[in-house]
């Protein structure tokens, strides 16, 4: 502090001249060094202060303009973060973007101007959703890894195909090319030949590589690169020395000898998983959200060693380590959805060992939270739904059966199917005729219309067929009468299908999750789909839109023949 006022002392006796931008400049990094020590908002605020006077101090054809300029970018992007405000973070890329117009295309500096306008670019895409700022994002770094050739020891290389390969594997979780996913492990494995052997960052380098190429086998299934995963990974756990993530390298090398439990069902493996699992807790504080996640995680292996062992003792500690993530996560998180999933299904393995009710009774709690939670990933929600519901139906509670599938068609229709990764096309579409059908047995139980129980049907057929065959639908009919409303309503629908992702039944961590589920956009981008929605079926010609056949629209078709649908239900308690 003795140096900081000081500083201030001599700031305030310079004149305006290339000293007193310098002092400044000092000032701010002076105050930056205290704000990574007391985490203080005031002191962030100083060190912006300072940045901002050092650069509207600085003459305009100054060398140092340009490094000044990105690095008030960097911190009010950090307070942006902090405050969710968006103006500091707009601010942030006009000066980031102003560093790389002042710097000269020949500078060693200009490779981290580029990359700091990049990653600004990114966190905008992260908190907008807007493909083409991710895009410009990537041509951002790619010019800066370009730039940096051949090698200087002034540029970070590693930081820099790092951040590039979690750009290009955040595009792929958009775009499900592989293209983008090959460029990701391709960015990564060059940020871990650019890490020198024993830098602090190289476990984080290795755990972003492993997975990656994780990601890479669950599409290929080619088993090299499942293989390369666990040796990353487990690379990256040795090397682990003093590194702050420590638990997550043994998360992510736990998840990738998951897989291969899976292809081998190798009981030795599923332990060792189990084991790394275990230390991963062991390394987390009790009151840190990560230890939810690995609970969740431990839990779902135990899980799996039930199925091998039949183990009342496996089982119920399973569901114990389950119930803790359930208890510690916090209650609007996306992800929590998912984790209630995992605790309702396992009770209802319970049940059906033990008999029980009360088992029965806490399985459904826990998937009602989980298919009610409007916060939660829609995918998360559908298949609850699938769950409670036939478990409604096994009980014949018909109603509430199909109050369950009311829920799971309106989640659906939310999500634009082709925006989803494929393992979630996959499992909608096998799992659609199978919900459509119960809804309709549900309504048919319950002496409802019948015509009722053939929109259920007529809805699931239309996603089936719309998705195979690219047939004409409502939005191209909006399409044609308003262009910039079907804009709003296909972004809005693309964004909450960015939500749309299963984490299976475990949540792997170490990346930075540009794509982190934000608890409040959630609620607020379905309520802007309804309220589009609404302004939609407002247009004549378009009161039906995205809606089922009514009744007297059916029976318009049925003027033309008879329609005759066999609906089976197969009841199995």
């Amino acid at each position: 502090m003795c140096a900081l006022s000081h500083l201030q002392t001599a700031i305030k006796a310079t004149p305006q001249d290339d000293d007193r931008s310098e002092l400044l400049d000092m000032l701010g990094n002076l105050l930056v060094d205290e704000y990574k020590k007391t985490r203080t908002i005031k002191d962030l605020d100083g060190a912006i202060k300072s940045f901002r006077d050092a650069v509207e101090s600085t003459p305009m054809e100054h060398r140092d303009r340009p490094r000044r300029l990105s690095n008030l970018g960097v911190w009010l992007s950090e307070r942006s973060s902090l405050t969710s405000n968006s103006k500091d973070l707009e601010e942030a890329i006009i000066r980031s973007q102003q560093a790389v117009d002042t710097t000269p295309l020949q500078s060693c500096l200009r490779a981290q101007v580029l990359s700091n306008l990049g990653i600004r670019l990114s966190e905008r895409y992260r908190q907008a959703g807007h493909q083409d700022g991710l895009n410009e994002a990537i041509r951002h770094l790619r010019d800066a890894t370009s730039t940096c050739a051949p090698p200087s020891k002034d540029v970070d290389r590693a930081g820099l195909y790092t951040n590039l390969g979690l750009l290009l594997y955040h595009k792929y979780n958009t775009t499900q090319e592989m293209d983008h996913l090959d460029q990701a492990v391709d960015s990564c494995q060059k940020a871990v030949d650019a890490t020198p052997a024993g830098a602090k960052v190289r476990a984080k380098v290795l755990t972003h590589l492993g997975i990656m190429l994780g990601a890479r086998h669950n599409r290929t299934k080619v088993p090299r690169d499942l293989e390369d995963a666990i040796s990353h990974s487990l690379q990256a756990v040795k090397e682990k020395s003093d590194h702050p993530d420590t638990e997550a390298c043994l998360n992510n090398l736990a998840l990738h000898l998951g897989a291969r439990y899976g292809k081998t069902r190798n009981l030795g493996i599923l332990e060792e998983t189990i084991r790394y699992h275990e230390k991963a807790m062991e390394e987390t504080s009790q009151d840190h959200l990560d230890y939810a996640i690995w609970a969740n995680n431990l839990g779902m292996r135990l899980a799996e060693m039930y199925e091998r062992t039949q183990s009342g003792e496996d089982l119920h500690i399973a569901i114990q380590y389950i119930g803790i993530a359930c208890d510690r996560f916090p209650k609007d998180s996306p992800d929590r959805s998912g984790i209630l999933n995992n605790l309702g299904a396992q009770y209802l393995v319970k049940y059906h060992k033990t008999g029980q009710e009360q088992d029965f009774e806490s399985a459904v709690s826990n998937l009602t939270e989980a298919v009610t939670m409007k916060a939660g990933l829609p995918i998360e929600r559908i298949m609850a739904a699938r769950s409670l519901g036939a478990a409604m139906m096994d009980k014949s509670r018909w109603l509430e059966a199909l109050e369950t599938y009311n829920i799971a068609f309106q989640v659906l229709q939310t999500l634009h199917l082709r925006a989803l990764p494929r393992t979630d096309q996959q499992w909608i579409l096998s799992n659609l005729s199978g919900l459509s059908s119960n809804a309709a047995s549900c309504i048919l139980q319950v002496k409802r219309p019948a015509s009722e129980a053939l929109q259920f049907l007529e809805a699931s057929r239309c996603v089936i067929t719309g998705f195979a065959i690219h047939s004409r639908t409502d939005a191209t009919e909006l399409r044609a009468r308003d262009q910039d409303l079907c804009d709003k309503y296909e972004s809005c629908r693309d964004a909450i299908s960015r939500w749309g992702r299963r984490y299976q039944d475990a949540i792997p961590h170490g990346l930075d999750r540009m794509n982190s589920q934000d608890s409040a956009s959630l609620p607020e981008k379905l309520e802007e789909l309804g309220d589009i929605e609404k302004r939609i079926r407002r247009i004549p010609g378009l009161q039906r839109f995205q809606l089922p056949l009514s009744s007297r629209e059916m029976m318009d078709l049925a003027k033309r023949g008879p329609i005759i649908t066999l609906n089976i239900y197969i009841k199995t308690g």
